[in-house]
């Protein structure tokens, strides 16, 4: 087996290395050579040292650990479509302004009163001596014209209502004008074949 062996020239450092030749040599003198090399070697002193430290002291308390619960849900995948976008247009338009009026509310209120039920009556008047029907037709008289102020006062207080003007605002109307086509018929006059060039 082949060995390389280099040496440096009365060097401290000797180096060697093995290597696979080629070819083969053959050495048939090997020389050792021993040399002593002295080395101070640094004494190593100790040091105490006191160093904190912490104990901990573990205190135990209630604690909350949850169960995964695993339910099925739903997973929504999103679907493009194509869309409109719309432009807004700006279009003036009329703000109602609200302005409180005060008016009187009517109040209902039933009142019970006798209707007066006319009869009509023929009286004939024969002469001057029939006075019997002239006292009744007095006291007809009378009577009707003590209801008819009753009556009045009563129709009076149906007919008490106070009209109450109040202005609606109407949205304005927008037209919009369509061109559109008229047909007109009218009359093709045909030419009529004479009656000697039908014969």
């Amino acid at each position: 087996m082949g060995q390389s062996v280099s040496g440096g020239s009365g060097g401290d450092e000797i180096t060697s290395s093995l290597r696979k030749l080629d070819r083969g040599i053959v050495i048939t003198d090997v020389v050792v050579k021993e040399r002593t090399v002295y080395v101070d070697v640094p004494k190593i002193r100790y040091e105490e040292r006191v160093v904190e430290t912490v104990k901990y002291n573990p205190i135990e308390k209630e604690t909350v650990k949850y169960n995964v619960i695993e339910q099925p849900t739903t997973r929504y995948k999103p679907l493009e479509k194509e869309t409109v976008v719309y432009v807004p247009k700006e279009v003036s338009t009329e703000k109602p302004i609200i302005v409180e009026k005060s008016y009187e509310r009517p109040v209902m209120v039933d009142k019970e009163y006798e209707r007066p039920i006319i009869k009509e009556k023929v009286y004939e008047v024969v002469s001057v001596k029939d006075t019997a029907l002239l006292k009744e037709y007095v006291e007809a008289v009378k009577s009707l014209n003590e209801t008819l102020p009753v009556l009045k006062k009563a129709l009076d207080e149906i007919r008490n209502y106070k009209l109450v003007e109040k202005v609606i605002i109407v949205p304005k109307l927008e037209w919009k004008t369509v061109q559109a086509e008229r047909i007109e018929w009218v009359d093709v006059k045909r030419e009529r074949p004479d009656d000697n060039t039908a014969g």
